[in-house]
């Protein structure tokens, strides 16, 4: 049986102090930083990443993080030109 997997844009935004254990569990995935984007108080990062359909729970993990607002992943085909 062949792996199905996922290419997303995982977007998440912290605040200051949660930005050490925010990138620790980050680590853990195979990712591309896309983007970062640092608002006064908060931080926007969008990386691209590979996963198994059925392994996203890094998601939920993410989101526990004390100081983590949102987390967001959005499924993408690299492509977003029409």
């Amino acid at each position: 049986m062949v792996a199905s997997f996922l290419i997303g844009m995982f977007i998440y935004w912290y605040e200051e102090p949660a930005q050490d254990e925010a990138l620790s569990r980050l680590r853990k995935l195979k990712y591309v930083l896309k983007s970062k984007t640092v608002h006064k108080q908060m931080t926007e990062m969008t990386v691209e990443t590979r996963q198994r359909d059925d392994n996203i729970a890094f998601v939920n993990e993410l989101s526990g993080v004390v100081g983590v607002r949102d987390v967001m992943l959005v499924s993408y085909n690299g492509d977003y030109a029409p």
